[in-house]
C-alpha cells in the first residue's frame, strides 16, 4: 500500500455536478443539469467495474430488463460506513452494471436512501466518494475541494485530478486502487 493512501486500500470518486445535489435529497432537477435518475454514474463502466466489484464485495441478483426481455443481473453490494460532519452510520450500497440506455455507465443506486449530507451551496466543487480501507471496510462521504489538502497525499492527487477535468458533457470521475497499482481520471 502506497505511504500516502492514510490506510484507504481504494477509492473511486465522481465530480457532483449542482443537478446532482438534488438527487440526494431524493428531489428531481431542472433537465440539463446532471439531475436525472437518483444515481451516481460512473464512466467508462469498463474502467470502474473492478474497482467496485473489489470495494463492494457482495453479489446479489436482481430483475431488470435487458433489450427488452426480464432478466437477472449481477450487482455488487456491501455495507457501507456513510461519513457525514455530524456523525456516521452504517448502510448498504448497491452498484449495477450498465442498463440499455446508459450502455457505458455503471451506477450506484438509490444515493438518496445512503444519508449523505450535501454541504450548503459554495463556489467550491463536490465529490462523491466510496472507498474502502485496508481491513476491508467500505465507506462513502462527500469532499469538499476545499478540503482536499487534507487528504492523504495519493488520495489528494487523484481528487485534484479528477477535478482537473473540465468537460461540460459529462462528469468527471477517476478511481486509485493501491492494491493493484491502477488508476484512471477522466
Amino acid at each position: 500500500m502506497s505511504k500516502g493512501s492514510g490506510g484507504i486500500l481504494r477509492l473511486a470518486t465522481r465530480e457532483i455536478w449542482p443537478g446532482d445535489r438534488l438527487k440526494f435529497k431524493a428531489k428531481a432537477a431542472p433537465g440539463g443539469t446532471g439531475g436525472g435518475a437518483r444515481d451516481m454514474r460512473f464512466r467508462p463502466y469498463d474502467k470502474f467495474d473492478d474497482v467496485f466489484a473489489r470495494i463492494l464485495p457482495g453479489r446479489e441478483l436482481e430483475d431488470r430488463k435487458r433489450d427488452g426481455v426480464q432478466t437477472q443481473i449481477t450487482v455488487y453490494t456491501a455495507p457501507v460506513s456513510v461519513r457525514n460532519p455530524g456523525g456516521n452510520h452504517n448502510t448498504t450500497m448497491i452498484f449495477e452494471p450498465p442498463t440499455d440506455a446508459r450502455d457505458v455507465e455503471g451506477r450506484v443506486t438509490v444515493i438518496h436512501k445512503l444519508g449523505l449530507v450535501i454541504p450548503p451551496q459554495t463556489a467550491h466543487r463536490l465529490l462523491f466518494v466510496v472507498g474502502q480501507m485496508a481491513d476491508g471496510n467500505a465507506f462513502t462521504t462527500i469532499a469538499r475541494e476545499e478540503d482536499i489538502p487534507a487528504w492523504h497525499d495519493d488520495v489528494a492527487e487523484l481528487l485534484t485530478r479528477v477535478l482537473s477535468f473540465n468537460s461540460k458533457k459529462k462528469a468527471s470521475s477517476g478511481y486509485i486502487d493501491f492494491e493493484t497499482g491502477r488508476s484512471y481520471a477522466g
